[in-house]
């Protein structure tokens, strides 16, 4: 689990199997926004086995204003600033403005395209599809609970599964110069985690 983060960060530990007694290493993401990538690994068909914690001890708005929980990863990275890239994942909780903050269980595919930038100052929140394909009626995350997150692009589709049981699957074609296989990488939103594998092929 060679990630660098380029926001926030990770500690990390271990903890001890009471049956067997082995001690199984794993990431503690605590900071209310964290980003990471990972260049050697392709951004084609990734791997996330984690704990939902919980919600981070301070809570950080998206560019919208929206305050939301989620896990996605980062498919078809095609420059370290995070510019040009599809994110997959799931959504834990969410709150708008003086809403109180309630538990939602969506999953979501959404692209953020930036052709002329590669670096995040050139590009911020620019550049997201304004109508990002969400799927409702997920099973609501259970806290301390093992799940498998696997976000995939195949044959021109991106889909979402958790536990194995696909969730999600979208559309989605590349813009022309993308590499096809891209990087992989993680973003984190206002979730505590505990991420026990972050699994890719290498490059």
């Amino acid at each position: 689990m060679n990630l660098d983060f380029t926001l926030g960060s990770a500690t990390h530990k271990a903890r001890k199997d009471p049956d067997t007694g082995l001690v199984h290493p794993y990431l503690e993401i605590a900071d209310a926004k964290t980003r990471a990538h990972r260049i050697e690994a392709a951004g084609n068909d990734v791997v996330v086995r984690f704990r939902f914690m919980g919600l981070t001890d301070t809570l950080a708005p998206m560019g919208s204003g929206i305050i939301r929980s989620q896990l996605a990863v980062k498919l078809l990275g095609q420059d370290k600033g995070g510019c040009n890239l599809v994110y997959a994942g799931w959504r834990f909780w969410e709150a708008e403005e003086c809403k109180p903050l309630s538990s939602v269980s969506k999953v979501f595919v959404q692209s953020k395209i930036n052709p002329c930038a590669t670096k995040w100052r050139d590009c911020r929140n620019k550049g997201y599809d304004p109508n990002p394909s969400v799927k409702n009626g997920v099973a609501k995350v259970e806290i301390g609970r093992c799940y498998e997150l696997r976000c995939t692009y195949r044959d021109g589709c991106v889909s979402v599964a958790i536990d194995e049981v696909c969730t999600h699957v979208v559309p989605f074609e590349p813009p022309a110069g993308w590499n096809a296989v891209g990087f992989a990488g993680l973003r984190t939103d206002n979730a505590k985690l505990e991420i026990d594998c972050f699994k890719a092929k290498e490059r």
